[in-house]
């Protein structure tokens, strides 16, 4: 059986209203502080979050006032997402499986060459995850958790059923639904055949969340790095934990990744470090 990685076709996770709207919760400022900071009237402020249609005039003049990066913003409004990309190498593969009235994404990472993979997140249908590993016929060695959040980690019995054997990896403060698991800190590094999983400590969106950060294929130099909802493709995970510690992980770990590594993420299409650094409003932003 072939399998698209539905993942590089997914929307963004975040319109440009949704990033106002986070913009707006990391400050703390209701929607009459933005009027009165910016000038835009209330009414049509209120109507612009529920409707999604500002003017790239009143668009630009919201986010400066937020401290967003315009030109990036004013991009995704307009249409913006990462560029069309197929995977350059064998050895990764996405799956997005329902949320709400989203999709969350996990991830299958293996050495074509030795039959071992690794698990990302086990979303909350492992379903497909589990018969595209049986149909290539790879064991799992480790399931690596990027945070305990139940979109995320819901199905981890399942995923355990099925391969007892397999190591567990999650962060410290990360409940899990899993008594057995390892405890993982930045630096220690998991061994997927030739493909080594390096382990970085990126809080923020909860207070241990990981990345984790692949790389070995001979194809490539740079990897994938799994950042859970860190980052999205031109937005990031909302900062349930602490915002100031969210950016540090991105512009400490993340985003000092080299330009073309891969970023699988929790939520929405693959991006690159590149993409994020000139795209995303929210990176390098006055918030």
């Amino acid at each position: 059986m072939d399998y698209v990685d539905v993942v590089l076709r997914l929307p963004l996770e975040d319109g440009a209203c949704d990033i106002l709207k986070k913009a707006l919760d990391i400050k703390r400022w209701s929607t009459s502080a933005l009027s009165s900071a910016s000038g835009v009237e209330w009414a049509r402020i209120e109507r612009i979050l529920a409707m999604g249609d500002p003017t790239p005039e009143e668009l630009a003049g919201l986010a400066g006032t937020l401290g967003l990066r315009i030109e990036p913003l004013l991009a995704i409004q307009a249409g913006w997402r990462p560029g069309p990309r197929t995977l350059p190498w064998l050895g990764i593969c996405g799956f997005a499986t329902p949320f709400l009235d989203w999709t969350v994404n996990s991830f299958v990472v293996w050495d074509p060459d030795e039959g071992t993979a690794g698990v990302v997140d086990t979303g909350t249908d492992a379903s497909p995850m589990l018969e595209f590993l049986e149909a290539r016929g790879l064991g799992v060695s480790h399931i690596f958790l990027t945070h305990g959040h139940s979109d995320h980690v819901s199905r981890l019995q399942a995923v355990r059923e099925r391969y007892p054997n397999a190591e567990v990896w999650h962060g410290v403060e990360e409940q899990v639904l899993c008594t057995d698991g390892r405890v993982v800190r930045a630096g220690m590094e998991a061994a997927i055949g030739r493909i080594r999983v390096r382990v970085l400590e990126t809080p923020g969106h909860t207070p241990g969340s990981l990345t984790f950060w692949a790389s070995g294929w001979p194809e490539e130099s740079a990897g994938v790095a799994f950042v859970g909802d860190l980052v999205f493709a031109g937005s990031i995970g909302r900062p349930s934990h602490s915002y100031e510690l969210l950016q540090q992980s991105l512009h400490e770990g993340i985003l000092r990744l080299p330009g073309e590594t891969l970023l699988g993420c929790g939520h929405g299409p693959y991006t690159t470090v590149a993409e994020e650094l000139e795209g995303n409003p929210v990176v390098n932003a006055l918030l």
